[in-house]
């Protein structure tokens, strides 16, 4: 936190959108497949359950509200952005790149009816 100077709550974020388009990569999945997203969930579910154990030592804790506070919250601020840019690309055409090479311009279209 301190080298970037952002908070917890945008490096949540930050980091949960590089390790979505890791995820991607490493695992040869596309943007709408469901296995970048669960890897990321299990990443964030780990990190999460490490913070616990260096939170045994706050009052009250792990009463629900204690709970909510530092797991929920995260969780949350973690998988917003992969379930956005999942259900993004699963659902609209925002990811889709056309395919050049199979369009033919106008002109050549014309040109080659008149053969």
């Amino acid at each position: 936190m301190a080298a970037s100077s952002l908070d917890r709550d945008s490096l949540h974020i930050h980091v949960s959108i590089l390790a979505y388009l890791l995820a991607c990569l490493v695992l040869r999945a596309k943007a709408y497949n469901l296995l970048p997203w669960l890897a990321v969930f299990a990443l964030a579910a780990f990190g999460e359950y490490v913070d616990g154990r260096g939170l045994r030592n706050i009052a009250n804790y792990p009463d629900q509200v204690t709970l909510w506070q530092f797991h929920g919250k995260d969780m949350i601020n973690t998988m917003i952005a992969p379930t956005i840019l999942l259900l993004a690309a699963r659902f609209t055409q925002v990811f889709e790149k056309p395919d050049i090479r199979t369009k033919v311009p106008p002109e050549e279209t014309v040109a080659n009816t008149q053969n």
